[in-house]
């Protein structure tokens, strides 16, 4: 693995789609420093699969804003949740798989899907309650999501069990911090603030 990789990391839904870059340094054996570059949501997704002419453009608008993220950041590999059938969901989980084939196949770079109950246990172990967290968080919870598939795929990337020796619990705050300072959407005013 390299000194330096930078993810594009997704939380996806036809409506909902959240992202964050983040980039990973390794420092020394045991440990790495990381940087959330930027976070959003991504408007180019599929919700459409009734006219095959409007899916093949939403697939090329899809495909587009994931290059302008690799060239704007030198994006080395993908990562997302998968989204997998919980219930009725009706097309969404065609439409999100229309996007997850776009990612796979488009850029001949790595890209790891995580089951969402893989990445929020590690989360969990870690003493993170995440309904807490995103009451918290000013950013939309797909962002934060999309934000922490990140971190927790830059870990495994480099060998390290769930977060290694991440203390994810006491870093939620400058996480959150930094993932509203970068975030490229309207911020949301949120009652609730550690110790309050």
């Amino acid at each position: 693995m390299n000194n330096l990789l930078t993810l594009l990391s997704s939380d996806p839904g036809f409506r909902n789609y959240g992202f964050s870059v983040v980039q990973f340094r390794k420092q020394g054996d045991n440990d790495l420093a990381f940087r959330i570059l930027e976070a959003g949501h991504c408007s180019a997704t599929v919700s459409n699969l009734k006219s095959g002419k409007v899916l093949v453009a939403q697939l090329a608008a899809y495909k587009e804003f994931l290059r302008a993220k690799v060239d704007k950041y030198g994006v080395q590999a993908f990562t997302a949740e998968r989204f997998m059938t919980r219930g009725v969901n009706g097309p969404s989980i065609e439409m999100v798989n229309f996007m997850l084939g776009v990612m796979v196949s488009s850029f001949d770079k790595p890209v790891k899907l995580w089951p969402a109950v893989t990445w929020k246990n590690a989360v969990r172990r870690k003493g993170v309650d995440l309904s807490y967290w995103y009451k918290w968080c000013k950013a939309s919870p797909h962002q934060l999501d999309a934000t922490l598939i990140g971190i927790y795929t830059g870990y495994r990337a480099y060998g390290f069990n769930d977060f290694g020796n991440l203390d994810l619990e006491d870093r939620m705050p400058s996480i959150i911090e930094r993932l509203e300072s970068v975030s490229l959407e309207p911020l949301v005013n949120r009652k609730l603030r550690k110790g309050e």
